[in-house]
């Protein structure tokens, strides 16, 4: 009786100085203590998107020269504008705002889990229209890193 729906996908990586990204030739050059990091609270899909990069390179966070936490990724861009912080896990999207330098790592989907009599709904179905809109589909172009290409596609749920 339940579907899951893509509601979009978003780009995740590391927001920089972009005068550091000449330094920066591969992501492990961002791992020395020379450059200070705003790490997210524990749970943030920022933060895990971190660590599991982390673990691929041997690495924990307590390896990071960071002495903030950001609650947000648009607190830990502007840790980084304000030179607070050097690095910090987040979305391209908040890079772009903030005029960052980003260093793609991959990318992450936002989908709806809900009983099958929802996904009918006017209601619901106005929420995908508008994410299929020209003006969502604009907002996600100027920001960068979101795709709205599957919104509303039926992802599990089909029998």
């Amino acid at each position: 009786d339940w579907v899951l729906i893509r509601a979009f996908r978003r780009e995740q990586g590391l927001m920089i100085k972009p005068r550091l990204l000449d330094l920066a030739h591969n992501v492990q050059d961002l791992f020395d203590r020379q450059f200070r990091w705003a790490l997210r609270q524990s749970g943030a899909g920022a933060q895990r998107f971190l660590m599991e990069i982390m673990g691929q390179h041997g690495l924990n966070a307590s390896a990071l020269n960071s002495e903030i936490t950001a609650l947000s990724e648009r607190e830990a861009g502007a840790a980084i504008v304000m030179d607070h912080a050097d690095v910090a896990p987040g979305a391209r999207a908040i890079a772009t705002e903030f005029g960052l330098g980003f260093i793609p790592f991959g990318w992450e989907s936002f989908d709806f889990t809900l009983p099958r009599s929802i996904w009918f709904r006017r209601l619901f179905q106005d929420l995908l229209g508008r994410l299929k809109s020209v003006q969502c589909q604009q907002l996600a172009d100027e920001l960068s890193g979101y795709d709205l290409s599957d919104a509303g596609e039926l992802l599990w749920g089909d029998e």
